[in-house]
């Protein structure tokens, strides 16, 4: 599922239609006259067809890829009036307690119709499920919605590979959940051993200290992990870790 988060901004279009009197001879609201702004594109587009029974509301994505790693997300409705969901890219076969990989946004639907543009230059390699998601508790936004009588959630899927930033899904896998850990569990202060680190993260390289006696503090980096520890060599003791490669 994608995680809920809060809108970055919602444009909000009003207008205001003033409608004459009619008179014998001009056509009354509802045939010719709608008719003919209906054929000006001047009503808008009609919206979903109407239901009856809320167990019928449906939602549906079709991602579409595009040049220079975007993604466009294609969500249609039934469910009447203004809309908000949420959207967005879920790689496949992750594990429950897995660090997610993915991205999504709260996107507004109106008259059954909405899409969002996504960015995967920072997804990795693989295949990803395309998401949509609505919830009854905040996804209505007008009055329609509100009354449509819709109570349960909606969700919808559809399947596409990605290339992304050319990095394997495992390997991205790999390094967001072996952060986690160290995150979670190393503190300065900790023993160093070596062997237990390499066993589970790999070799490492040592890169030069640009503060303290560097006869003391040696700085190591773990390419899997993409992490450094600064460790205090006197007391086979970690200092302190860092995020990417660091030298203090």
């Amino acid at each position: 599922m994608l995680p809920v988060t809060h809108p970055k901004s919602i444009l909000i279009l009003g207008f205001t239609i003033a409608v004459a009197a009619c008179s014998p001879e001009e056509p009354s609201p509802g045939n010719a006259g709608d008719e003919g702004l209906a054929a000006a594109g001047q009503l808008g587009p009609p919206g979903p067809a109407a239901v009856t029974d809320p167990a019928d509301y449906e939602i549906v994505v079709t991602p579409e890829i595009l040049p220079d790693a975007m993604v466009r997300l294609n969500m249609t409705t039934n469910i009447p009036g203004v809309i908000e969901v949420m959207a967005g890219l879920s790689l496949q076969g992750q594990a429950p307690d897995d660090v997610w990989i993915g991205k999504s946004e709260r996107v507004r639907l109106t008259a059954g119709t909405g899409e969002v543009m996504l960015s995967t230059e920072d997804l990795p390699t693989g295949r990803y499920d395309a998401e949509v998601s609505f919830y009854p508790r905040w996804g209505p936004q007008d009055e329609r919605s509100r009354e449509s009588g819709i109570t349960h959630e909606l969700r919808a899927t559809a399947p596409l590979d990605l290339v992304g930033s050319g990095e394997a899904a495992s390997d991205a896998q790999f390094k967001l959940d072996s952060q986690r850990w160290v995150m979670e569990n190393v503190g300065m202060g900790d023993p160093w051993v070596p062997n237990d680190w390499t066993q589970r993260f790999g070799a490492y390289e040592e890169l030069m200290v640009d503060r303290g006696n560097p006869d003391i503090l040696k700085a190591y980096y773990f390419p899997r992990l993409d992490m450094t520890l600064i460790v205090n060599i006197l007391r086979d003791e970690i200092s302190i870790w860092r995020e990417g490669r660091a030298h203090r």
